[in-house]
């Protein structure tokens, strides 16, 4: 099974890598993961670390292949009262 990494890109830019990753089967399972870390994230950081939902708007999920390629990038914003589009298609495409 391929390795995929589920970096978290903040309002200025910065990265905070995931140095593990985790073995999915594919790009939308990986995908559907990043979800899950995503509003996991929101429920975490914004009531315990008292980040504010505008800033946290800003952040993105960004998924990586084995290979470095950005396989999917979810804006917070998903995570935030809009249902997210999850298909096959989706997550096969670069979300900007």
């Amino acid at each position: 099974m391929p390795t995929f990494y589920f970096h978290i890109r903040d309002e200025s830019g910065t990265v905070k890598k995931d140095e593990e990753g985790a073995d999915m089967a594919d790009a939308k399972a990986a995908r559907e993961r990043a979800i899950q870390t995503g509003r996991q994230f929101l429920d975490r950081e914004v009531s315990a670390d008292g980040l504010q939902l505008d800033d946290v708007a800003k952040f993105a999920i960004e998924v990586m292949d084995e290979s470095g390629q950005v396989v999917s990038t979810i804006p917070f914003q998903n995570f935030m009262g809009e249902e997210l589009k999850d298909s096959t298609a989706d997550a096969n495409r670069i979300d900007r």
